[in-house]
């Protein structure tokens, strides 16, 4: 995919990193508690 210019990619780039986070983080908190109650 190309963009036309930098506003277009950080908006891009800012998306997929709140997608990230949206899907990895919950799944990472989880572990580190599982991991501290055991």
């Amino acid at each position: 995919m190309i963009f036309g210019d930098e506003e277009e990619i950080k908006t891009a780039v800012g998306y997929v990193f709140l997608e990230l986070s949206r899907s990895i983080m919950p799944a990472f908190v989880k572990e580190k508690l599982r991991l501290k109650k055991a």
